[in-house]
């Protein structure tokens, strides 16, 4: 949860730091807001009115010659050519010295004045997408009489020049697919369509692929290509990527999409067009009416698997075609299969033939052009993964996960509930003998984070138990012993004098002020001291080879000029200053992470610093080079893995070899029954949702018979319905975007949820089946929290612009009247839920050291109530969320970490004063390592009460170990 009251699912829209905003008749860019501030969207002023004509009027945009004619503070280069909507050029941007691509749209484009809206909107959804492999845009705006966009502009060949001059290996083309499928993905999340993806709007350079003209869909959208009505410039290779319903005439979306993919895949995987004829009107007619060849008929050299993916994006019906959500994971299979070398077994013989075939080409090659060496040399170094050898090594049914090689390289530690008992353990492995594994830790809490000692006698570990600390056991076995207590990630230094940990909430962002430190702590035991006190937040230390240098991620002081952003620093056990290393730059210029965010190091060898990166739902392993005595990054990161799943949790050999953690998260709800009055459980768990999607933010209707919740299945993040009765799951709405945060009310006839919009938040209420979705309110709020009885009114968390922290308001709905009940002058509050008899208000209140508070708040419906009247339940020493009543609201129920797990806890109240009734006390216990609300996003986690039961989302965790050899 942040303080604005605006939690991030695990994959969808984030607030924009830099949004375009109308400015006079322009939209260009400007300064970022604070996360925490919602400031009204500004009016549009009238557009003024045209200036004088001059004495030489300007040419028509499609006639713009390069020259040094300007077009607002562009000044242009060069013409790119024309295509059927607009004219580019190369222009220079006079406020940076920038190049960038400019496109003077045609007047005719634009005439529609319902389109130029719509394309207005879509350019500027676009331009809020930041994607490593989506161009930026920098401008949309009128000058000069002209209407015009201004892009980043991209280097490198045109994917159709490509394919028109070579045929892609497998890996290039399951590696550009994934590129692109990642870019739709991104795009489609925000719900914007591409509609006219083509190879000649793909670009390559050095492996790395950016799709361009995203939000130019509008300016195609309804018209129909036939023999008689073609616009300007269509040939066969133009339209060959079209979608039937396009071709028709048809409103498209995100299908049309996955059906221009899916051409484009065809095309790559075989170097064959799918449908292209020799003239325009029989390409139109074989999209329409006929179906690729089959792959294996056409090419023996397209990557397996490859063709389940086309077949599925090339369906006529579009209702039938697969989303891009289920693309994405198909394809990371395909790499890993390609990098593991499953796929090279299965077509051996293939592959033989191939290989012969391939040397008489270079030898060839060779004698023709003595300097073809050199470039394919060049080429290999600019190529930005490191081929790498994967062996799986564990292959349980549960969680095996955080590994640690031992010294020689021949045993492996790692945590694991592989013993049943619902919690992880310590576990001892040959490294080449899974059946030989063999327990080492057996106490009830979770122990997990194993590292060896140098000479491999101990093993340093975290454990859970009383409160959380490191401890050392004997290989051999015997009883722990506790050396530092609530540290976490302990790494013995390589002469095995002193162990590196750091302590903290678990989970924390580099940017959390005053939340993480690490310290040092002699590995025999005894007294710690803090490294590094200038730093409010350091975590996740990893040791240099030479025992006196430290790796971390940290932040410094907020009052410091350089505290800006997170950064790898690196200490030296000598007295003096942290020195920054200037990775976490080096890592978000490479596109692998946003302004403010940067990767853990994972382990430390031979100058490579391992790390893990998310994308989504999955994650990829990347090195980066770094020496301690040149702590300075120069080289870019080099992706190791595939990223088919959540590979994390690095450990790297001497030789170079490292273990990692190949896991896969699934979040669905479950229900807990329970006599919701007297706070007592009266069965056992049940599975409600059972899909490989998240399903999260559970409400239940009063009468208990319906279950709203969201869930990415759809592909966005969308409302879905469950009746309780039936089973039947639905869809709620028909989401082109993703739709967050459903609240269904009280008698289940209607719920509100919230889109994100550029730089805002727009609500809206729904009726539950057949009817309108009705508009609630635009740059409100942020998140409905809940409804009132009688279904006219919401809570909602809001800020007004200058405000630090968001606060509570109600809305009455119909009315748009919004009255500020709660608001703190420096903490965020939220979760806000009203009593059954609506005198109270509960919610959560965020604190110090990443800890938050449960308050009662008296509840006056057309004035603020100020915080001394709050009522504290919650002692605001742990992380606890989600409060909900009890039915007769003598209870007040929440989730806590207080014991160390993340549990169902109540507190009894007085409902006339508000005032706790003893302490709070355990309701559910959900001491599992598998399967547990804490496997969701903190920000995630809800839950609601109804009379007989609680809902809530778990996350259901499974892993594996694996072995990585990178080549070099």
């Amino acid at each position: 949860m942040d303080d604005n009251d605006n939690p991030t699912p695990p994959r969808g829209p984030r607030p924009l730091r830099r949004p375009l905003r109308r400015s006079r008749p322009l939209l260009s860019r400007r300064g970022a807001r604070p996360r925490d501030t919602f400031e009204e969207p500004e009016a549009a002023p009238p557009r003024p009115a045209p200036p004088a004509p001059p004495s030489e009027p300007p040419p028509p945009a499609a006639e713009v010659k390069a020259s040094a004619r300007r077009i607002g503070r562009y000044e242009i280069l060069e013409s790119l050519g024309e295509g059927p909507h607009a004219h580019c050029y190369t222009a220079r941007d006079t406020t940076n010295d920038q190049t960038v691509v400019l496109k003077v749209l045609h007047a005719e484009a634009l005439a529609d004045p319902e389109k130029r809206k719509r394309f207005e909107q879509d350019a500027l959804a676009v331009s809020a997408v930041k994607h490593p492999n989506i161009p930026a845009v920098i401008e949309i705006g009128t000058a000069e009489g002209v209407d015009f966009l201004a892009r980043e502009y991209v280097e490198g060949e045109p994917m159709h020049a490509l394919l028109g001059r070579k045929r892609l290996r497998r890996r290039e083309c399951v590696g550009f697919s994934e590129q692109i499928a990642d870019a739709l993905l991104a795009a489609h999340a925000a719900g914007i369509a591409h509609g006219g993806l083509r190879g000649s709007n793909i670009v390559v350079q050095s492996g790395r692929v950016k799709v361009l003209d995203f939000g130019f869909a509008r300016l195609t959208e309804g018209f129909q290509y036939t023999i008689n009505s073609q616009p300007r410039g269509a040939t066969p290779e133009s339209v060959a990527y079209l979608a039937p319903e396009q071709v028709e005439g048809q409103p498209f979306g995100l299908p049309a999409d996955l059906f221009s993919f899916g051409s484009l895949l065809y095309q790559m995987a075989t170097g064959r067009w799918a449908f292209k004829r020799d003239w325009t009107v029989a390409t139109l007619d074989a999209i329409l009416k006929e179906e690729p060849r089959p792959i294996a008929q056409v090419s023996t050299r397209a990557p397996r698997g490859v063709e389940k993916i086309t077949h599925r994006c090339l369906l006529k019906d579009p209702h039938r075609r697969c989303h891009v959500g289920e693309v994405v994971p198909l394809l990371h299979r395909l790499r890993a299969d390609l990098e593991s070398g499953a796929a090279a077994r299965h077509s051996l013989i293939t592959e033989n033939w191939e290989r012969i075939l391939r040397v008489v080409f270079v030898v060839a090659l060779l004698l023709a052009i003595a300097g073809g060496a050199f470039f394919w040399f060049r080429s290999r170094q600019d190529d930005l993964s490191v081929r790498t050898t994967l062996t799986r090594l564990t292959a349980g049914q549960g969680i095996d996960t955080e590994p640690a090689f031992s010294p020689r390289g021949d045993l492996i530690a790692f945590a694991s509930d592989r013993a049943g008992e619902g919690h992880l353990d310590i576990w001892l492995q040959p490294l080449n003998d899974a059946k030989k594994a063999t327990r080492l830790t057996r106490d009830p809490a979770d122990e997990h984070e194993p590292a060896f000692s140098p000479d491999g006698g101990l093993i340093a570990f975290r454990s859970e138990r009383e409160g959380g600390g490191i401890y050392t056991v004997s290989v051999q076995g015997g009883q722990p012993r506790l050396i530092a207590r609530n540290g976490r990630r302990p790494r013995f230094s390589p002469d095995g004098r002193s162990i590196a940990y750091w302590v903290g909430p678990p989970g924390l962002s580099p940017l959390t002020e005053g939340a993480a430190q690490i310290f040092l702590v002699d590995a025999a035991g005894g007294p710690s001291r803090r490294l590094h006190e200038e730093f409010s937040s350091a975590r996740y230390p990893v040791w240099a080879s030479d025992s006196q240098h430290i790796l971390f991620v940290g932040r410094m002081d907020p009052d410091e000029d350089r505290a800006e952003a997170p950064d790898w620093w690196l200490s030296s056990l000598k007295p003096g200053a942290a020195v920054p290393t200037g990775a976490c730059q080096k890592l978000r210029s490479a596109g692998l992470f946003e302004e403010n965010q940067c990767a853990v190091p994972g382990d430390w060898a031979a100058d490579y610093v391992i790390f893990s990166r998310s994308s989504g739902e999955t994650a990829a392993l990347y090195r980066i080079k770094l020496s301690p005595f040149l702590p300075q990054a120069s080289e870019p990161p080099r992706r190791l893995t595939s990223g088919a799943a959540l590979e994390i949790a690095p450990y790297a050999s001497f030789d170079g070899r490292f273990l990692y953690s190949s896991q896969t998260l699934n979040a669905d709800i479950w229900s807990v029954p329970v006599a919701a009055d007297q706070g007592k459980v009266t069965g056992e768990p049940k599975r409600l949702t059972q899909h490989p999607a998240a399903d999260l933010y559970p409400t239940l209707s009063s009468d208990g018979k319906k279950l709203l919740f969201q869930s990415n299945r759809g592909g966005n993040f969308a409302p879905w319905l469950l009746d309780l009765e039936t089973g039947k799951e639905t869809a709620a709405t028909n989401a082109r975007q993703d739709q967050l945060w459903p609240r269904l009310s009280h008698d289940g006839a209607r719920f509100a949820f919230t889109e994100s919009r550029i730089g805002a938040f727009e609500h809206f209420v729904a009726p539950v089946g057949v009817g309108d979705t009705e508009v609630l309110c635009a740059n409100c709020g942020s998140v409905i929290n809940d409804w009132s009885r009688d279904g006219k009114r919401v809570l909602i968390s809001v800020a007004a612009p200058g405000e630090t922290a968001a606060g509570i308001a109600v809305l009455t709905l119909g009315a748009g009247e919004q009255v500020r009940l709660l608001q703190h002058p420096r903490r965020g509050l939220q979760q806000a839920r009203f009593s059954p008899d609506e005198r109270w208000i509960a919610f959560v209140m965020r604190g110090d050291q990443g800890h938050t508070r449960v308050y009662l708040a008296p509840h006056r419906p057309r004035s603020a109530t100020p915080p001394g009247e709050w009522v504290a339940l919650t002692d605001g020493e742990h992380w606890e969320t989600a409060p909900q009543f009890s039915p007769d609201g003598k209870l007040v129920y929440f989730t806590s970490d207080r014991d160390a797990w993340r549990c169902i806890w109540a507190q009894r109240i007085h409902s006339a004063t508000g005032q706790p009734d003893g302490d709070p006390f355990p309701v559910h216990h959900m001491h599992h390592a598998r399967r547990s609300p804490a496997l969701v996003p903190l920000n995630a986690i809800d839950m609601f009460v109804g009379a007989n039961r609680i809902v809530l989302g778990m996350g259901e965790l499974t892993g594996s170990i694996w072995l990585a050899k990178p080549s070099n």
